[in-house]
C-alpha cells in the first residue's frame, strides 16, 4: 500500500524537539474537501506514529504534532495548532488558529477548534462541538453534542457542556456541573459543584451557581445573584441583584428575587411574587400568587401566603426598631416576625414585657390593623 505521507529532512527545533515537515506521497481529498497533491509539502510532526497513515487525516501549514500525539481518521490540523502529549484527534474534527493541544485530551466527531484555544489534561471534545476564542478546557470535561465554548471561556474538572449549550466570553464552568439544552452561561458567570443547567436558562454577569443547584426553563440569573445548596430555580423566574438562593429552596414560574433579598431553608416561591430589598424567606415558607414582600420583612416557619392581604409589615417598630411582619400561615392563623424570630400572637406580650409604653402601643395597634387585613 503506498504511503499517504512522508517525512522529509525539512527539520525545525521545536519545545526541545526535532520536528520533520510532513510530504504527501500520493493525491487526496481531504473530509472539508481540500485536494492534497502528491508531492505537497504539510506541517510538522516529530516522527511517524504522530499522523495516521490510513484515512483522510493531514496537517497544513506551520501546525505541529509531537510527543505521543495522534492524528487519525478524517481529523484536519491547521494553522499554527500545536498537538502534543498524549492528545488524540480523530474523527473529523478540525482544528486551527494557534490552537494547543495537550496532555490525554481527545478531539474526536465533528468537532471544530480555533483560535487561541487551550485544551489539556484528560478533556475530551466530541460530537459537533464548536471551541473557539481563547477558550481553555482542561481537566476530565466533556464538551460534545452541538455546545459551544468561546471567549475567554474556561471549562475543567469534570464538568460537562453539551446539547446546545453557549458558554462564552469569561464564564467559567467547573466541578462536577453539567450544562446542556439550550442553556447560556456567559459575560464572567460561574458554575461549579454538582450544579446543573438546562434547558433555556441563562446565566450570566457575575452570577454564581454552585452546590447541586439545578437552573432551568427559560429561568434567567444575573447581576451578583448566587444560587447554593439544594436549591431550584425554573420556570420564567429572575433572579437577580445580590440575590442569594440556598438550602433546598424552589423558586418557580414568573417570580423575581432581586436586590438583597435571601430565599433559603424549604422556602417555596412561586407564580408571580416579587421579592426584594433585605426581606428573607425561610423556613417552610410558601410564597406564590402577586405577593410582593421588600423591606426588611422576615418571613419564615409555616407561612402560606397567595395575596398581598396575606401578610403586614411595620417597621421600625419596638424596642430594638426592628420591622415586624404579621403573615398568614397554612393552617389560616398569624403569627409575626420580629427580631429574626417567629411567634405566635398570643406569644408575643412576653416580648413586650420590658417595651416602654408606647413601644407597645404602636405594636398592639399593628396587631388589631393585622386581623383586620389579613383573612383567616
Amino acid at each position: 500500500m503506498t504511503k499517504k505521507f512522508e517525512l522529509t529532512e525539512n527539520k525545525k527545533n521545536w519545545e526541545g524537539v526535532s520536528l520533520y515537515q510532513i510530504k504527501a506521497c500520493k493525491a487526496f481529498t481531504a473530509n472539508s474537501g481540500v485536494e492534497v497533491s502528491e508531492g505537497e509539502l504539510g506541517g510538522w510532526i516529530e516522527k511517524e506514529e504522530n499522523l495516521s497513515q490510513e484515512g483522510k487525516a493531514w496537517i497544513w501549514d506551520d501546525a505541529k504534532v509531537w510527543g505521543s500525539a495522534e492524528i487519525s481518521k478524517n481529523a484536519e490540523i491547521y494553522g499554527n495548532a500545536e498537538i502534543f502529549g498524549a492528545a488524540k484527534i480523530s474523527g473529523n474534527a478540525k482544528i486551527s488558529g494557534d490552537t494547543k493541544i495537550s496532555g490525554n485530551a481527545i478531539v474526536c466527531g465533528n468537532s471544530e477548534i480555533y483560535g487561541d484555544v487551550e485544551i489539556s489534561g484528560s478533556a475530551k471534545i466530541s460530537g459537533n462541538a464548536e471551541i473557539y476564542g481563547k477558550a481553555k478546557i482542561s481537566g476530565n470535561a466533556q464538551i460534545y453534542g452541538d455546545a459551544i465554548v468561546c471567549d475567554s471561556a474556561k471549562v475543567f474538572g469534570v464538568a460537562k457542556v453539551f446539547g446546545d449549550a453557549k458558554v462564552y466570553d469569561n464564564a467559567i464552568v467547573c466541578g462536577n456541573s453539567e450544562i446542556y439544552g439550550n442553556a447560556k452561561v456567559w459575560e464572567d458567570a460561574q458554575i461549579s459543584g454538582n450544579a446543573k443547567v438546562w434547558g433555556d436558562a441563562n446565566i450570566f454577569d457575575n452570577a454564581k451557581i454552585l452546590g447541586y443547584s439545578k437552573i432551568y426553563g427559560s429561568a434567567k440569573i444575573y447581576d451578583n445573584a448566587k444560587i447554593l445548596g439544594y436549591s431550584e430555580i425554573s420556570g420564567n423566574a429572575k433572579i437577580v441583584g445580590n440575590a442569594y438562593i440556598t438550602g433546598n429552596a424552589k423558586v418557580f414560574d414568573n417570580t423575581i428575587i432581586c436586590d438583597n433579598a435571601i430565599i433559603r431553608d424549604n422556602a417555596y416561591i412561586a407564580g408571580n411574587a416579587i421579592v426584594w430589598d433585605s426581606a428573607e424567606i425561610f423556613d417552610s415558607a410558601k410564597i406564590y400568587g402577586e405577593v410582593k414582600i421588600g423591606g426588611n420583612a422576615k418571613i419564615g416557619e409555616d407561612a402560606e401566603i397567595s395575596s398581598p392581604e396575606d401578610l403586614l409589615t411595620v417597621t421600625p417598630v419596638g424596642k430594638y426598631k426592628m420591622p415586624i411582619t404579621f403573615f398568614k400561615t397554612k393552617n389560616d392563623l398569624i403569627k409575626i416576625s420580629y427580631n429574626w424570630e417567629i411567634y405566635t400572637l398570643e406569644k408575643f406580650d412576653s416580648v413586650m414585657s420590658d417595651w416602654i409604653e408606647k413601644e407597645k402601643k404602636v405594636v398592639k395597634a399593628a396587631i388589631e390593623l393585622a386581623k383586620l387585613q389579613i383573612k383567616i
